[in-house]
């Protein structure tokens, strides 16, 4: 569950980076 945690708070942060 830790490891998801980190890869989805990443996600979001490229996702805004995208945005």
């Amino acid at each position: 569950m830790y490891i998801f945690k980190i890869n989805n708070l990443l996600f979001c942060k490229t996702k805004v980076f995208l945005q």
